[in-house]
């Protein structure tokens, strides 16, 4: 692959390294940096000739092409590239530095309202609905670029999918946003920060969460085996993985106790209109009774 690690513009260096670590678990072996220069063999394949990495034996090869955008027609046409995103530079109309010239897809790099400048989205919805909306433009309707990258890949157990853009490097923190589960009727939008940790975690001194500080001895040792360093490194992806996990666990049960709710709320409001529509029913036809007994008696009397 050409890049050092995997997917590390969508998700960074350190979750494109965890990626990569559960690959390296599951038998894949990456070769970062690193392009193929011949295939070889003779009629049958044989192996992978690459620059950084030598001589691959392999049998089948898949090739996964599109990984960078070829814009040698477009800077041959004068056409202004994006240094940094390695893309044609468009605005949030997906017009380019030419008049009546539009780009979209992969090699577009388009200002979006949402990230406040040019994003360039490698995602086939992308391509789909930026073609639609670059379409739009050069009917001359006001076009934005508003909507929110997403993008999703499945890899063996793990499923991941991201929505918003982060450049790598261009965050300082990590925020968890999810539904606290308070009881049946209330559910709470809890914004909690994952990294870095929060002091108040770590100096915590209410361990066990009565909402009073624990009695701690006035010359408190600490002893870590078989070192601090390594205890870390074990603790914090536990505190990490239990965090998210809890997070996940609240997020459910506030989802259900609301849908309980709303489908108590529409079983009681669909029991009222029966009542009402039963109560009209009844009164009109009360009222078309009374109204041909009315009719008998008047005919009658007339008779009489």
């Amino acid at each position: 692959m050409l890049e050092q690690v995997v997917l590390e513009r969508a998700l960074g260096a350190g979750l494109g390294a965890e990626l990569g670590r559960r690959l390296d678990a599951a038998g894949i072996r990456l070769h970062a940096g690193t392009s193929v220069t011949a295939f070889t063999g003779g009629a049958h394949l044989e192996g992978v000739a690459t620059d950084n990495a030598g001589d691959l034996p392999a049998g089948l090869a898949v090739l996964g092409v599109g990984m960078a955008p070829v814009v040698d027609l477009a800077e041959a046409s004068g056409l202004a590239l994006d240094g940094d995103l390695g893309g044609v530079a468009c605005d949030g109309g997906f017009r380019t530095s030419r008049p009546g010239v539009f780009a979209a897809g992969d090699m577009a790099a388009v200002v979006s309202t949402v990230a406040g400048h040019r994003v360039r989205v490698e995602h086939w919805a992308e391509a789909l609905n930026q073609g639609k909306m670059a379409a739009r433009a050069m009917l001359g309707r006001a076009v934005e670029y508003d909507r929110v990258p997403y993008f999703f890949s499945d890899q063996y157990d793990l499923g991941m999918e991201y929505s918003g853009y982060a450049a790598p490097g261009g965050y300082d923190r990590v925020v968890l946003v999810y539904n606290e589960f308070k009881s049946v009727l209330e559910q709470r939008v809890i914004e909690e920060q994952l990294l870095p940790i929060p002091r108040g975690v770590v100096e915590s001194t209410d361990v066990d969460g009565d909402g009073e500080p624990d009695e701690l001895p006035s010359k408190a040792l600490a002893f870590f085996e078989p070192d601090a360093h390594e205890l870390l490194e074990e603790l914090l992806p536990t505190y990490i993985e239990n965090t998210i996990f809890r997070a996940l666990l609240e997020s459910a049960a506030a989802e259900l106790a609301a849908r309980r709710t709303a489908m108590r709320n529409a079983t009681d409001n669909a029991g009222v209109l029966i009542d009402e529509f039963t109560l009209a029913m009844n009164r009109a036809r009360q009222a078309a009774i009374t109204q041909e007994i009315l009719e008998v008696v008047a005919g009658a009397d007339a008779l009489k």
